[in-house]
């Protein structure tokens, strides 16, 4: 067992401006803020990105608790497929109907956005 000081990822990004785990040498913008408490990054968001694995979809966005705006918007950029009885369902698809599930929650307007991988090309 090593102690390496560990820093929550959340700190690191708004002291340095920076993602070395995610999107590292990419500097961020400094009116981003990194937030680990998912309902308050969303409060009254009109636009909400989604760049996780689509495996996590269904313990996170429920913790959103319908906080974002009634008029927001989606864009997703998880890859990514998943089956529900037996057959694909769109991620977008998911994200859609499990945003809709908190009590209060409009109806959430979806893009996608995909490639081979477009993490490093999107962040420049």
């Amino acid at each position: 067992w090593v102690d390496e000081g560990y820093r929550p990822l959340t700190e690191v990004i708004n002291e340095s401006h920076e993602n070395p785990i995610y999107l590292a040498n990419i500097p961020l913008p400094t009116s981003i803020k990194a937030q680990p408490d998912i309902k308050k990054a969303v409060t009254d968001a009109t636009m909400l990105v989604f760049v996780i694995p689509h495996n996590f979809l269904a313990p996170i966005v429920p913790k959103m608790e319908a906080a974002f705006a009634k008029d927001a918007v989606g864009i997703s950029l998880i890859k990514g497929i998943e089956f529900k009885d037996g057959k694909p369902v769109l991620i977008s698809d998911l994200l859609k109907e499990e945003m809709a599930k908190s009590e209060g929650a409009p109806q959430v307007d979806m893009s996608v956005l995909m490639g081979a991988n477009v993490a490093n090309e999107v962040a420049k």
